[in-house]
């Protein structure tokens, strides 16, 4: 799909969107504990995976409109399975290890750039083990069980293994022990799984580095989703471009990292700051857009963005580029200098990636300009457009 974007700035209220961090965590959560309800769900791609991935364990729920009602959990007698992960970084990295915990052959399917994205982690513990770690012909297939015991795992490249092992670690035989070596990346999504394993009755407990889960059983509950900061930072982002947006439902304080947000949306408003996205990785594309729109900005600790849907430094730099802003894009950071910004002369890409999408409107709201793979939003934002016009922005979509 391709959007058309006329300059027109947004203002207005609208609400929040449900949080896919939490929905994700909720719903394993429930799968895990053998049924819960979870309300306020949206259905997303990627959660739409992570409900695929549920049934092919056998777990039974119910959809009625936002509420999503897990009857049954696991099927223990199930010990060969596919499991659809779509293009769902999240769900993958959630269920690998719960497949590990179950025993059994498993095979894993992704789209586009999925299973390209790391996964060294949990294949340097599976050689470890003696489990079977596979991956060819665009799918995983692993084999074998993992107990539990001492596990290390880097937190480098991405918090889901840390989230991933500790939601797994109840369906183990033996207690598990995780030592994270070296610096933990994104620690406030280590936070939230923690602390929505302690509301299913779990306690984590943390020495130094080392997590180590003391309930080998959950409870079933009933939970509300967040509002989600991440999605409401794409809107937000234009109150600072010269339009006014306010984001109705959002919970603060709150354990999500992206709430950061205004205060660094108000750094790049009123000066040229050095901003750190170590912890906020899903921000930059929002973040380099308003600096871009204002007076330019140094991000660090931007390593890992190539690990994302896309590459998303490079893709950054390209979209600014085509708005006429001068970016200069080094391993670990990502300059972005003051520039007279103007319509780009070609079509953009958007990468398949819904950041960038979101990223390129901001832009484009005062610009103008044209997306290819507009439809990306779906992964985390179904309705961004239909929001984005509703506050007076002009997008037009197109099939390509």
């Amino acid at each position: 799909m391709k959007a058309v974007i006329l300059p027109s700035l947004p203002c207005g209220t609208v609400s929040a969107t449900p949080s896919k961090s939490y929905a994700h965590r909720m719903l394993i959560c429930a799968l895990i504990a053998g049924g819960g309800k979870v309300c306020g769900i949206e259905l997303s791609d990627d959660i739409r995976a992570t409900l695929r991935c549920m049934s092919a364990l056998g777990a039974k729920y119910i959809i009625n409109g936002d509420v999503v009602t897990v009857l049954t959990g696991i099927d223990r007698s199930i010990n060969n399975a596919a499991l659809d992960c779509g293009e769902s970084g999240s769900t993958l990295r959630f269920f690998i290890p719960i497949c590990l915990a179950l025993g059994g052959r498993f095979v894993f399917k992704g789209k586009g750039r999925l299973l390209s994205r790391p996964l060294n982690e949990y294949r340097i513990i599976c050689e470890k083990r003696g489990i079977g770690f596979v991956l060819e012909d665009e799918t995983l297939k692993i084999s074998g069980k993992l107990d539990g015991g001492c596990v290390a795992v880097s937190g480098a490249n991405s918090s889901q293994f840390i989230s991933g092992m500790l939601m797994a670690s109840p369906l183990m035989r033996v207690k598990l022990y995780l030592a994270v070596t070296g610096d933990i990346e994104s620690k406030p999504y280590i936070d939230l799984t923690i602390s929505e394993l302690g509301a299913h009755g779990a306690v984590i407990k943390q020495s130094g580095n080392v997590f180590c889960c003391e309930s080998q059983r959950l409870r079933a509950v009933s939970e509300i989703v967040e509002a989600d900061w991440s999605n409401a930072a794409y809107l937000y982002a234009y109150t600072f471009c010269g339009g006014n947006v306010r984001v109705n439902g959002l919970s603060e304080p709150t354990l999500q990292g992206d709430s950061v947000c205004l205060k660094l949306f108000g750094k790049l408003a009123s000066s040229c700051p050095i901003i750190d996205v170590a912890d906020c990785p899903d921000l930059f594309p929002a973040l380099a857009a308003v600096a871009a729109l204002n007076n330019g900005a140094e991000f660090v600790n931007t390593r890992r963005l190539s690990l994302k849907e896309s590459d998303r430094a490079e893709a950054m730099e390209k979209m600014l580029n085509a708005f006429g802003c001068y970016v200069e894009r080094y391993e670990n950071n990502f300059v972005i200098e003051r520039s007279e910004l103007h319509a780009p002369f070609h079509t953009v890409d958007g990468y398949n990636d819904h950041r960038i999408v979101m990223a390129f409107c901001i832009l484009a709201s005062v610009c103008g300009g044209e997306i290819s793979g507009a439809e990306a939003v779906n992964k985390s934002f179904p309705d961004f457009f239909k929001t984005f016009n509703s506050l007076g922005g002009k997008a037009e979509l197109y099939d390509e």
